[in-house]
C-alpha cells in the first residue's frame, strides 16, 4: 500500500496541504468501508437468523484458527490475499485531489487490495456470525478510519522527503514482523472463544 501511494505520503509531510490529502483520503476510506459493511448486513442478518448462536461462536473460533495458522506460516500457509496493490497512475489519469479519495476507496474496502495479516479478514467473521447485522457499516466505517488515521500517524511520525523512493520497500520489511503478532492474536482470541465454549 505505502509504495503505490507514496505520493499521498509525501503530500501529507506538507502542513499546508496535509489536511486536504489526509481529509480526500479519510473520506474515500470511510465511504468504502461503509460499502463493504452495507453489503454484508443481509448474509449476517440470514446467517444469524439460521445458525445458532454456540455454533457461530464455535465456527467463529474455527476461522480464526485457521487465519491464525495463515499469519504464522504453520504448513507453509499464507494470509489469504489478492496481490493486488492500488493504482499508483490514478493522479496522472485523474488528478491528485481525486486520486487521493480513490485511493482511499479503494482500500477502505479492505477486499480489493492485499493483505499483509488476516485481521480484516476475522473483522469480516464476526461481523457475518456474531455482531449484529444492523451494526456491519458501523463496523466496517470504524475499519474505515482506522486506516485513515494510520496514515495520519504513520505521517506524522515520519517525515518522508520528496526523493525518498524506498519507503514502500523499507515499510514491507516490517510484514513479517506485524503478520506473526496478527497469528498470536488471533489465535488468542481463537482461544478465548473456545474456553467459552466449554
Amino acid at each position: 500500500m505505502i509504495g503505490m501511494i507514496t505520493p499521498l505520503v509525501k503530500e501529507a509531510n506538507y502542513s499546508t496541504r496535509r489536511f486536504i490529502a489526509l481529509g480526500g483520503f479519510s473520506i474515500g476510506c470511510l465511504l468504502g468501508a461503509v460499502s463493504v459493511g452495507l453489503l454484508m448486513t443481509f448474509p449476517s442478518w440470514f446467517l444469524q437468523a439460521h445458525l445458532p448462536q454456540a455454533a457461530a461462536t464455535a465456527l467463529l473460533a474455527l476461522i480464526g484458527l485457521f487465519l491464525a495458522s495463515c499469519d504464522l506460516g504453520i504448513g507453509g500457509a499464507r494470509t489469504p490475499s489478492l496481490k493486488r496493490q492500488t493504482c499508483s497512475y490514478w493522479p496522472r489519469l485523474f488528478g491528485e485531489k481525486p486520486a487521493w479519495v480513490l485511493w482511499g476507496f479503494d482500500l477502505g474496502l479492505g477486499v480489493s487490495t492485499i493483505r499483509v495479516t488476516s485481521l480484516y479478514w476475522m473483522i469480516l467473521a464476526m461481523v457475518l456470525l456474531v455482531i449484529p447485522a444492523s451494526m456491519a457499516p458501523v463496523i466496517l466505517g470504524t475499519y474505515g478510519i482506522s486506516v485513515a488515521l494510520t496514515l495520519a500517524l504513520a505521517t506524522s511520525l515520519v517525515q518522508v522527503s520528496h526523493t525518498d523512493n524506498q519507503l514502500g520497500l523499507r515499510t514491507l520489511a516490517k510484514a513479517p514482523l506485524i503478520r506473526n503478532a496478527s497469528g498470536v492474536s488471533l489465535a488468542i482470541l481463537s482461544s478465548f472463544l473456545i474456553l467459552l465454549q466449554l
